[in-house]
This record gives C-alpha cells, structure tokens and sequence, in this order.
C-alpha cells in the first residue's frame, strides 16, 4: 500500500521562474493546499484564520504588517532560552511528540546522481517532514522538519538550507514563502524547523539589489566550476 503523505520529487520538478507561470498550481502546491485545508477543516487548529488585517507600512521599506490576535493568544508558549546555540532537550516539547493527524506530507528526493543513490543504499536517505502550525499566520503556514528523528536544536544546517530552497522551487505560486527564526529570534521550539506560507504580497527582499560574497570557482572558467547543492 502507497503512503500518500510522502512526496517524490526530483529536479526535474523545480519552478525557476514563477512569473512564467500562468495562474497554475504545481503537484507540491495542489499537495499542500489540499491536506492544509483538509486539517483546518477537521478542526485541528487553534483558532480560524479569518480576515487578518494587513497594511503596508509607510517608508522605503514597505514593512507588511498584520493584526492577528488570536495568535498572540493560542501559540505555544515559548521555552527558555538562554542562548542561540541551546542544546536540544527532550524532555521540552518536539515534534516527534505531535499528533500524527498533523502531518501533512513528508518529503522524499528521488536519487538521480550515483552520489545520491549510493547516500540511499547506505541507509542515509534524507527525511523532511512537513507539518502544520497549530498556530498559523497566513494561509498554507506549515512547518518543514528536517531529518526529525535526529534531534537537531535550531540552528540552520546545510540539509535545512537545501531543503527551505527545495521546497520554494517546488511551488508554482510567487506567494509561497519560506523563512526560518532562531534561538532568541522568536522561534518558540528547540527543535530544527523552518516556516513555510503562502503570502500574497511582495517582499522587500525579492527586489533588493545583491551581489556574491563568496565565489564558489575561484580563479576557474565558469564551465570548470563544480555545482553545490
């Protein structure tokens, strides 16, 4: 029997350019939408997300700001935390302890390079699990859950970068954000996760100018230069 909470995918599946996209949804977003609503349906929120309240701020910056009390009121209540770099405790809430009904997908990469199947033979096949936020903001607000059984504290690893990219190519929708709060920034739960949402409004940083800090090739040709992911 196929479990239909777990979600392949391979490159060949990445959005790079959401603006070409006409009004369509991707396998990862029609995925996502319907299993969030199916949750928020079977009541396994804190509270409704109704018409939030949204301005944009004036300024240069174009700050969105949202009026959501009811998270203020029904969120989890934060843990200690004494500094960024915590330990994880088990003892503290994490989310192996969640109830199963609030899994939402569980997100597998298909091999596609002998480097990744012979991870697979090996026995280290990455794990993410996508979960819901009992207490969303927006619309889609899920958590991604990087290899969940293996404790991380929160702090950022390579997988969990690689994998908030992932995860934002998979989307069709210029509106699905993904971001990620450490220790001392708000983030309520010792134990690896990154956010994930649909938000119908343009970010500052989507259009900031950018430039590299570090160059991965060196002194190379750009054709000598070896791709990391």
């Amino acid at each position: 029997m196929v479990d239909s909470t777990v979600f392949t995918y391979t490159n060949k599946d990445f959005i790079n350019d959401v603006c070409s996209v006409q009004q369509t949804r991707s396998r990862f977003d029609i995925a996502l939408r319907s299993r969030w609503t199916e949750k928020r349906n079977a009541g396994l929120f804190r509270y409704h997300l109704d018409d939030l309240e949204t301005r944009i701020l004036p300024g240069p910056c174009s700050y969105i700001a949202q009026l959501n009390i009811m998270r203020g009121i029904e969120r989890r209540k934060p843990q200690e935390i004494l500094s960024v770099r915590q330990n994880f405790d088990p003892k503290q809430f994490n989310f192996n302890q969640i109830n199963p009904k609030e899994l939402l997908l569980e997100l597998l990469k298909e091999s596609e390079s002998s480097c990744e199947a012979r991870c697979h033979r090996n026995g280290s096949k990455r794990k993410c699990k996508v979960i819901i936020n009992v207490s969303p903001l927006e619309f889609g607000h899920c958590l991604l859950v990087p290899e969940p059984d293996r404790c991380h504290p929160q702090i950022l690893t390579h997988l969990a970068v690689q994998m908030g990219i992932e995860t934002v190519l998979l989307s069709a929708d210029p509106g699905f954000r993904v971001g990620f709060n450490s220790l001392g920034g708000f983030a309520s739960v010792n134990h690896l996760h990154l956010h994930g949402y649909y938000l119908n409004h343009q970010l500052r940083i989507e259009t900031s100018p950018a430039e590299p800090i570090l160059s991965m090739c060196g002194s190379q040709s750009p054709h000598q230069c070896e791709s990391y992911t």
